[in-house]
């Protein structure tokens, strides 16, 4: 199946002085990730530079929601980890999945308009 997911971040923007380039060397690190794994497609990151919010959209090609939310957490840290950034307490969010900050869904239900 293909589910369409994004994932929120809050980027703490204090001591980043382009937050602009940070945006657009996650969008790289993620366009190569996407490049590399076929599971992955229309990868896209849009953010508010003064905020630090930035959310992440891609579809997600898994067998399950639950797979598809692992490949989205991984997708995403990987992509933040190449760019020099940390993810404290990932782990627990791969864990526990918060809906407040990811939406997975499939695309098949939704195109279909079931």
């Amino acid at each position: 199946m293909i589910f369409y997911a994004d994932l929120g971040i809050a980027v703490d923007i204090e001591g980043i002085d382009d937050v602009q380039e940070c945006v657009d060397e996650l969008l790289e690190a993620l366009a190569d990730l996407e490049e590399a794994d076929p599971a992955i497609v229309d990868v896209d990151v849009t953010a508010t530079l003064t905020t630090g919010d930035v959310e992440v959209n891609m579809c997600v090609e898994a067998s399950d929601l639950a797979e598809a939310g692992q490949k989205l957490l991984a997708t995403v840290r990987g992509a933040l980890h190449r760019i020099g950034g940390d993810t404290p307490g990932w782990e627990k969010a791969a864990r526990l999945m918060h809906e407040a900050c990811m939406n997975v869904r499939s695309t098949e239900r939704e195109l279909s308009g079931t």
